[in-house]
């Protein structure tokens, strides 16, 4: 499955040589993954470690955060989930969000800002 960044990548070494300030400025951005299944538009991306600790020390905050309306998501709500060693937020694309590339667009920013809040919950 192809990221975001990675689709930044292959597109910045096709057109520029060598390490570029962009380039340096995604290896500090975590990779979110844009996937259709059976017609629907997933965003995801592993958020935090998934610990027991980090579970009774955050638990409150993290159901806080995920459950804001999200205008861009279906039913409004983000999803988190248990990955490995890794809580993972998805976030299932409401319609209107990918009707036109400004809908997209504030989709992933929405899913980007939940994401960036949820990891300093935890870095906290």
């Amino acid at each position: 499955m192809a990221t975001v960044d990675n689709l930044l990548r292959g597109t910045l070494r096709q057109h520029q040589h060598g390490d570029t300030r962009l380039e340096r400025l995604l290896d500090d951005l975590p990779d979110i993954s844009i996937s259709e299944q059976e017609g629907d538009i997933w965003f995801s991306a592993a958020a935090v470690p998934l610990t027991p600790a980090l579970l009774r020390r955050h638990a409150e905050p993290i159901l806080q955060l995920l459950m804001r309306p999200s205008t861009s998501a279906r039913n409004q709500q983000l999803q988190l989930f248990g990955q490995g060693d890794s809580l993972e937020l998805r976030m299932l694309l409401a319609d209107q969000a990918y009707s036109s590339v400004q809908g997209f667009a504030m989709a992933l920013d929405e899913f980007f800002g939940v994401l960036l809040q949820l990891r300093a919950l935890v870095l906290r």
